[in-house]
């Protein structure tokens, strides 16, 4: 039970909105009902504060007495005067005679999974769930079974790589001495000496050579090549740089244009507004000003 309690509070202390069903989510009953799945426990319906009395055979039930200590992962509950009416419910950490530490969710209302200390009062009692345990011994011994079994399948693997090894490499060597068998035969029959194929060697060598010497210049092409590439490129870089900067004077250019247009347009229709003027009224308005001493 301890290593199932220490792994249910490491997933979900902390973690808001914990249950199972959409009604018990958030709820204290929620994390208790999480908590008893991860057990492999049937669920138990209704409020916090009918849990111990709908508890099945699953669990043992132990009321609530001055000498009563829950043990770690006993469901403790309380009655209606917690909750408003609707009971408490939460998980048993540690415990005295006089308190204890539980893992409880909604207290206070609204909060996540958290540690909370409390007293006795209010409490109905605490359901002890009948789950199998087995000694640290026990657990130890099963652990290192487990661990030889391991190691003996993974020797057996590697003994039975290592044995289709070897029985590659036998077959392949019989196929390489039945080679070489009807290798000398041909040889013997064809008259073969070792001049004959030292002349071979020879001219397989000088063969390797211009090759060699091929791919050498093969190399010495394709570097050249990517150096004309690279100046290409660079060349290509200013090309494109020179015209960015031919582009921007041109628009440069082109928006000078257009404020003289707009400016040629508008000293044109000031001309025109003018032109629309009797010559009668210029004159008195010219001479109006005279008389007043008002600058044309």
């Amino acid at each position: 039970m301890n290593d199932k309690y220490k792994a249910f509070f490491n997933k979900y202390n902390g973690v808001p909105n914990v249950g199972n069903t959409p009604e018990n989510k958030g709820q204290c009953v929620g994390l208790v009902m999480v908590f008893i799945a991860d057990l492999g426990l049937p669920h138990i319906w209704g409020h916090a504060k009918d849990i111990y009395a709908n508890a099945g055979s699953e669990y043992e039930k132990i009321p609530n007495t001055p000498e009563g200590v829950p043990q770690l992962g006993d469901i403790i509950v309380w009655n209606g005067r917690m909750g408003g009416g609707y009971g408490h419910i939460a998980i048993v950490e540690k415990a005295t005679v006089d308190s204890f530490t539980s893992f409880d969710q909604n207290y206070p209302t609204g909060s996540a999974p958290r540690l909370v200390e409390h007293t006795y009062s209010s409490v109905i009692g605490w359901l002890r769930p009948k789950v199998a345990t087995i000694s640290n011994e026990l657990a130890t011994c099963l652990k290192l079974h487990s661990e030889a079994v391991t190691g003996l399948e993974q020797v057996k693997k590697q003994l039975k790589e290592k044995t289709d090894y070897i029985e590659i490499r036998e077959e392949y060597v019989k196929r390489l001495e039945k080679a070489v068998d009807e290798k000398d035969a041909i040889i013997s029959a064809q008259g073969r000496t070792i001049d004959t194929k030292s002349a071979e060697l020879q001219t397989k060598t000088q063969q390797l050579l211009e090759l060699q010497q091929e791919l050498k210049q093969t190399s010495d092409s394709l570097a050249k090549k990517s150096e004309e590439v690279e100046q290409k490129e660079l060349l290509r870089q200013k090309w494109y740089t020179e015209f960015v900067a031919k582009d921007k004077q041109f628009q440069e250019k082109k928006t000078e244009l257009t404020n003289a247009q707009i400016a040629y347009t508008q000293k044109l229709n000031a001309i025109k507004t003018l032109d629309k003027i009797p010559l009668r009224d210029i004159f008195d308005e010219i001479v109006r000003r005279i008389k007043k001493g008002v600058n044309l």
